[in-house]
Formats: C-alpha cells, structure tokens, sequence
C-alpha cells in the first residue's frame, strides 16, 4: 500500500521514506521513480496537487484511492483555473473514491479503515486542499501520520503557520485535531514538505519530543 507519488526527480533524502515500511503501509513522499514503482493492488493520493500526484502514470495497474472531495475540486475546467493541471492525468485515471463514514477516530470526526488489522486508517485534513486526506499507521506503540501537506513542518503545525491554499476554510482546525491526536498517542508526524520527515521516521522521533525540547 503506497500513499503519494510525484514527477519530480528522486531525491536521496526523499527514497527513505519511499521504501520506509509502516505495518502494512508505505508512504510514497514526493520523489518516485519508476524503479520504485513497486506494482502493489492498492494505492492512494492524500491530495491531487502535482507535487503528489504527478507521477500516478507509474501505477497503471493499482486501484487509487482518492477522496471524492478533492477529486470534485480538481477536476475539469474548474480543476484547471483552481491550479490542477489536470489534462496530465492518463487517460485510464479512475480512481476509486472515498467518502469517509462518520466513524469517529480520537478527534476526527470520520475515519476508514484500510486493513483487516486495522492499524491503518484514512482520516480527513482539510485545508491545503478540499479533500485532503491522512494516512494513520498504527505501529506497536506509537503511531505514525502521514499528513500530506497539513503543514510544512512539524515546526509550523506546533505554531500554528499554515500551508492553505484552497479558498476553502483554513486549516486551523485540522492542526487542532492533529494536535489533539498527537497530544494522546505517542506520534511521528510526517508532513511531506517537511526536510526532516525522513530523518524523524528513521529515528521514530515523535512530536512530543518536539514539544519537550520546546519547553526545555
């Protein structure tokens, strides 16, 4: 199972978290060539931005998921004059969509399963974009959040910057949520812009050993 793959160049930095494995999850970041493009039955995008998206033509045989919400956002016309150059997309790009059910998961309010363990869950992070979506991985006794562009770095989720870009509503209250998850469960929080996602999965450092050195 991978989350996100972009047309950039790979980057070094960025193929740890490509091959990282999470219990039953990987997290496809924002470089994937295709020698990594590992043909797996399932796969997802957190947002449809080309940074995480551009390079979904390497994954032809994969079902994709993506929220309906950034799918209805990004898509036509409309997509295109919102900055989704969505013409890009091939021509076999049909996503399976997800409305995640009102099952509520710590503080978000819905939520979706994706493993018979359930250890992997979907949960909603609006604000960048629409319809964005997180991936929780829930790995002995911490968790791990892949949270797409939720915020640019730990640093500015635990100041509360923003990376909203949508003229949607701000993010603010998915950093609460994001905060309050993190506040009761052990975390490594992993946004994708941030430069040091890969060293903080490697290293397992969690958000409140942010928060303690804060304080310190």
């Amino acid at each position: 199972m991978r989350f996100d793959t972009s047309a950039s160049k790979p980057r070094r930095d960025a193929s740890m978290i490509c091959r990282a494995t999470l219990s039953s999850a990987s997290y496809f970041c924002r470089s994937t060539p295709p020698s990594i493009a590992v043909r797996l039955p399932l796969g997802g995008l957190t947002h449809l931005h080309t940074d995480h998206a551009g390079g979904v033509h390497h994954f032809p045989d994969n079902e994709i998921l993506v929220s309906r919400a950034e799918l209805d956002y990004a898509a036509g016309l409309r997509g295109r004059f919102r900055g989704y150059p969505n013409k890009r997309w091939p021509a076999w790009f049909r996503p399976t969509l997800v409305d995640l059910p009102a099952v509520p998961f710590g503080p978000f309010p819905a939520s979706m399963t994706l493993t018979e363990a359930g250890d992997v869950t979907l949960v909603p992070v609006p604000g960048h974009s629409p319809g964005q979506l997180a991936v929780v991985v829930e790995d002995v006794d911490q968790a791990v959040l892949l949270a797409g562009d939720s915020s640019y770095s730990q640093d500015a989720l635990l100041r509360w910057s923003s990376t909203a870009s949508a003229p949607t509503r701000p993010p603010r209250l998915t950093h609460q949520r994001i905060r309050a998850y993190t506040a009761q469960t052990p975390t490594v929080y992993l946004p994708a812009p941030d430069p040091e996602t890969a060293a903080r999965l490697v290293e397992r450092r969690t958000i409140e050993a942010a928060r303690e050195m804060a304080i310190a």
